[in-house]
């Protein structure tokens, strides 16, 4: 839907679409969600259904932890930083049953 609404109705998303687009979507989420979180939850504080905290969970930590792991926190040598991301990244694994994935976050890429 994301996609639709930057692109057009008639863009068809491809099968395999490039990382780039897919940091694009994924940033403009984010920063979109920052912009009116307070909003958000300030209007909603009382909810308790589970698809909602889910959401929130996912905007507020998922989300930025996908963005933030290799740009900002390996490159930049901030290594406390990535290792405890590296850890909600086992976390969230875990706690999707993507156990396919559980031991990705070990092969740590090569600084450049």
């Amino acid at each position: 839907m994301i996609y639709h609404d930057l692109f057009g109705v008639n863009k068809i998303l491809a099968q395999k679409p490039k990382p780039r687009l897919i940091n694009l979507i994924l940033n403009l989420t984010y920063y979109g969600w920052k912009n009116i979180r307070n909003l958000i939850v300030n209007r909603f504080r009382n909810i308790k259904d589970i698809e909602y905290l889910m959401m929130i969970d996912l905007l507020d930590n998922s989300l930025p932890l996908t963005l933030d792991i290799y740009i900002k926190l390996f490159r930049c040598g901030f290594f406390e930083g990535y290792l405890e991301s590296i850890v909600k990244i086992w976390i969230l694994f875990q706690r999707l049953h993507r156990h396919n994935y559980n031991k990705a976050p070990l092969s740590a890429p090569k600084k450049i």
